[in-house]
């Protein structure tokens, strides 16, 4: 018979894991379990985003089914770096081709440096060594990543709102005030680029120390991660020349 030791979790934490779609159950993770990536169809099956299904991944936490881990940080002040350009670049119209292949150099190049930041700080890494084009490798494959994933995540959030009727109101309302809207297509991508920083980052603790600081990531990862950013560019740059 298993026996499941309880675990307290703090009243806020919980509160974002139960409200706050995707980036609260991050969150709870973080804070409270060390980065676990226990049961991770939880963070990648969308339907446990929204509440009330927000309720399992914190009660499976709260009965210790998700154990904690103890594998180095996860998050860092480096992910304010991709979060300052992209409120910067809300702000400046890209209505050329020409601006928005730029938007999306600047964009990546500041996620390619805070990811490679990230890990050449890790101390593992600094325990073990590092191969800078495996890491520079691992951070761009991540960049990719997290660029597709803050567009998608932003598209479809903006799509349950368009399905929601009062929410769909006030989300009109919201569109008709330029700089209103703006600030929330920030916050909504804010949102998917936090969550896939900090799950990327969860899922390379998982890695051995020598696959980590001087290997680069699985060759699954680098593809899907170049089809995924392939696919957004494309869409976006689409959108721009009709």
């Amino acid at each position: 018979m298993v026996n499941f030791k309880a675990v307290k979790l703090r009243a806020l934490p919980s509160i974002l894991c139960i409200f706050l779609p995707l980036l609260g159950q991050v969150i709870m993770r973080v804070t409270e379990l060390g980065g676990s990536l226990a049961m991770p169809w939880l963070l990648y099956i969308p339907i446990f985003w929204f509440f009330p299904l927000t309720l399992v991944p914190l009660l499976l936490a709260m009965t210790g089914l998700i154990p904690k881990e103890e594998n180095g940080n996860v998050y860092d002040n480096y992910i304010i770096i991709p979060i300052i350009v992209k409120l910067i670049l809300s702000f400046i119209p890209l209505n050329t081709l020409d601006f928005t292949g730029m938007y999306i150099i600047l964009l990546v190049g500041s996620m390619l440096i805070a990811n490679t930041i990230h890990i050449l700080k890790q101390p593992r890494c600094d325990k073990y060594g590092t191969n800078f084009g495996g890491v520079l490798l691992r951070g761009l494959s991540d960049s990719f990543l997290q660029y597709s994933i803050g567009f998608i995540i932003t598209w479809l959030l903006k799509f349950i709102i368009k399905i929601m009727p009062f929410i769909n109101v006030i989300g009109y309302t919201i569109a008709n005030i330029s700089f209103l809207y703006k600030i929330c297509i920030f916050l909504l991508w804010a949102m998917g680029f936090a969550g896939a920083y900090i799950v990327l980052h969860m899922n390379d603790n998982k890695e051995g120390n020598e696959t980590y600081c001087k290997k680069p990531p699985s060759i699954i990862r680098i593809i899907v991660g170049f089809i995924l950013f392939s696919f957004v560019i494309g869409f976006e740059i689409k959108k721009k020349s009709s």
